[in-house]
């Protein structure tokens, strides 16, 4: 019995030294708490792990309140999120909770003094149609905020005012395999609808956002543009260069005449998003396309080596050439020329091309046979006396 007693008080000592995250590894939330979600931008790529175990909802996590909720506050996060807010700054995370993997989306931060607004409006689409928004910040009767949510989409404009004041949201949902890329088209500042606020005290000026961040739970942020869109996918980072090939409709065409350039023997393992073109060879891209072939002529004979530059999403590249001998135009000359027949015929033309007459100056041929056949005879009746 001792034996027993002292086998079971080990066992129960090693489980309570497991983690939280490891005992509930097949909770909802636990699904997807790595770096296999990733934020795209412009061909980079960033990999985000998220805050949480899986332990706690999203809403606590966050903890929104306004004078009217219970427990009241003053238009902002509470909970863990609030560690997380950076003035003048938005953000977009991911947490894992107890409903699942949630995308969150928070702006502005505290201040020691009274804080700026501010205001920030998303286009996001591509949202898996089984999620909701768990936290709509703000949240009250009679806001300036606008959520415009669809079952795959969403258009929502914050707004906030001076005075320690945060906005965001939070989408729950990305735990299973139900979506694949979603896209944020961020309008921050004057190229949101809400600017200016006619509730702002400052000026516009004052009231602005001057970053925004993807950021990490291992610690890592990364900035990103403000005036281009990104996307939230499943990871890892592709590294994988695409292959490239390249041929031709002709390898040898005639100057002036359309050739097709033909990449379509191009791969990637997940999907090619342009292909750059320097049909001569020069190491200059004059022409970016989606489509895998171009057509295009030479005006002048020569060698040419035809390039393609192959990019995938993740913006890695391959390059393929084709070498081409385009010939020279011939131009053939067709000269007219006229045979002379009868007589007339006069063999001094050049190149020994006759040129036919209808006439002889001077006297006629027939007047000189006869004066001809005229001497003959008198030659001969001289002869004959």
């Amino acid at each position: 019995m001792v034996v027993l007693a002292l086998l079971a008080s080990t066992i129960a000592t090693l489980l309570g030294s497991v983690p939280a995250a490891a005992q509930q590894s097949g909770a909802p939330g636990a699904e997807t708490n790595g770096t296999d979600v990733v934020v795209r931008q412009n061909g980079q790529c960033y990999p985000i792990s998220a805050f949480g175990n899986g332990s706690r909802s999203i809403e606590t996590f966050y903890e929104y309140r306004s004078p009217e909720s219970n427990p009241s506050g003053w238009y902002r996060a509470y909970g863990e999120l609030q560690g997380l807010l950076r003035q003048d700054t938005s953000q977009v995370l991911l947490y894992n909770g107890s409903d699942g993997l949630s995308l969150v989306f928070v702006h502005d931060g505290l201040a020691n003094g009274s804080g700026s607004g501010g205001t920030v409006a998303m286009n996001i689409t591509g949202l898996p149609a089984e999620g909701n928004w768990s936290v709509q910040d703000d949240d009250y009767d009679d806001q300036d905020d606008v959520f415009d949510l669809r079952e795959t989409s969403a258009h929502i404009e914050w707004v906030w005012n001076e005075g320690n004041r945060s906005d965001g949201a939070a989408f729950v949902g990305l735990g299973r395999e139900n979506w694949e890329e979603i896209r944020i088209d961020p309008a921050f500042n004057d190229d949101s609808p809400q600017y200016p606020s006619e509730k702002w005290d400052e000026s516009p000026e004052s009231n602005v956002i001057d970053s925004w961040i993807a950021r990490s739970a291992n610690g890592t942020s990364y900035e990103l543009a403000m005036d281009e869109s990104i996307t939230i996918a499943r990871g890892p980072c592709d590294t994988e260069a695409p292959s490239a090939a390249l041929a031709a409709s002709s390898r040898s065409p005639v100057a002036g005449t359309e050739v097709t350039l033909n990449a379509s023997g191009s791969a990637d393992n997940e999907g090619i998003s342009e292909y750059r073109w320097d049909p001569d060879g020069d190491g200059t891209i004059e022409t970016v396309t989606n489509d895998s072939t171009l057509r295009t002529t030479f005006d002048r004979s020569g060698t040419y080596d035809a390039r393609v530059t192959v990019v995938d999403r993740a913006n890695n590249t391959a390059n393929a050439s084709v070498s081409l001998q385009v010939e020279a135009e011939t131009t053939t000359t067709t000269t007219a020329t006229t045979t002379g027949s009868g007589v007339g015929s006069d063999p001094r033309n050049d190149g020994g091309v006759l040129e036919a007459s209808s006439a002889i100056d001077g006297p006629s041929l027939v007047g000189l046979v006869a004066l001809a056949l005229a001497l003959c005879g008198l030659a001969v009746a001289v002869v004959r006396r």
